[in-house]
């Protein structure tokens, strides 16, 4: 079994297969302490989406290893920063935003 995710008002929450929690926050490089989705990608990665844009971060990085690899927002050309869910279509990554953060 992999570790358990999960997000909310504090951040993105992780919850390992020791049963250790780990709590990832804008110290962690992620953009917000507020997580609205969180996806897993077909490649073992965690898209997180928060009020202030999406990040795409490692879901089992190493002791010492900053688990965010890269966050967008709206200076990388997303209308909104505000990612309210995620989800895998037939050919593509489809994310649903809103304008009323």
């Amino acid at each position: 079994m992999g570790n358990l995710w999960f997000g909310g008002n504090g951040g993105i929450g992780r919850i390992n297969k020791e049963g250790r929690v780990d709590r990832l926050t804008p110290r962690h490089g992620f953009m917000s302490y507020v997580v609205a989705a969180l996806l897993r990608d077909t490649d073992g990665t965690i898209w997180a989406g928060a009020e202030k844009g999406l990040c795409h971060m490692l879901a089992d990085p190493q002791p010492g290893t900053r688990p965010t690899q890269r966050c967008y927002g709206v200076k990388d050309g997303l209308p909104s920063p505000y990612t309210q869910s995620m989800r895998f279509g037939i050919k593509a990554f489809v994310i649903a935003i809103s304008r009323f953060a």
